[in-house]
């Protein structure tokens, strides 16, 4: 089926809802670069989509099904800093504001926006309770602390990756050529047409 029909599941189209899903999932750019747009049709097991595609289809599914309990296992795991944040706050936080939200999660920068934390240890609740109570307990300081070595070696790692990316360009390019080059993505999003383009203001 569809990456439409995938996200609609048996229900009707709203357009404004369905546009506000596509946004609060940061959907849009996947869809300006699919050939098909949100009529793209998913392979078996969504093997034409990434790991971020699929759960964010997966997570648009569930905002736009607009139940009142909505479980997650983890559907921010495989995305970048940035989209985490604003699946978390447009997602997350507006529009499914007033339902139960369960979030099953090993990032830990959104712990602070939590009602409630609960902290699993080998299959047994290890701690739980506000972000208040929990900061000073001894297992939560101790995924802070190796959330935040794994962290620091982490941009430690992209920054050398970088800076090699950065030594084989300036060997490669010409002494001449001084412009910027263009993002291809950029401007192959410029002359693709999706349905989203036609229903975003």
């Amino acid at each position: 089926m569809t990456i439409r029909e995938n996200i609609l599941f048996g229900l009707p189209m709203n357009e404004d809802k369905y546009v506000r899903t596509i946004l609060s999932c940061c959907l849009q750019r996947d869809f300006e670069i699919l050939t098909a747009g949100d009529r793209t049709e998913i392979g078996e097991k969504g093997i034409n989509l990434s790991g971020g595609q699929k759960a964010r289809v997966s997570l648009a599914r569930a905002v736009y099904a607009d139940k009142d309990i909505i479980l997650m296992d983890d559907p921010i795991s495989a995305l970048d800093a940035n989209v985490r944040k604003k699946i978390f706050k447009r997602g997350f936080k507006e529009m499914l504001n007033n339902k139960t939200r369960v979030l099953v999660t090993h990032s830990i920068d959104f712990l602070h926006l939590a009602d409630k934390i609960i902290v699993m240890k080998d299959g047994e609740i290890a701690a739980q309770g506000e972000y208040d109570d929990l900061q000073e307990h001894p297992i939560v300081k101790e995924i802070i602390d190796i959330h935040n070595k794994n962290k620091d070696a982490s941009k430690g790692s992209t920054q050398e990756a970088e800076s090699r990316a950065d030594d084989t360009a300036n060997e490669r390019a010409p002494e001449s050529e001084t412009e910027e080059l263009e993002d291809p993505n950029s401007l192959n999003m410029m002359k693709k047409h999706s349905t989203l383009a036609q229903l975003t203001p």
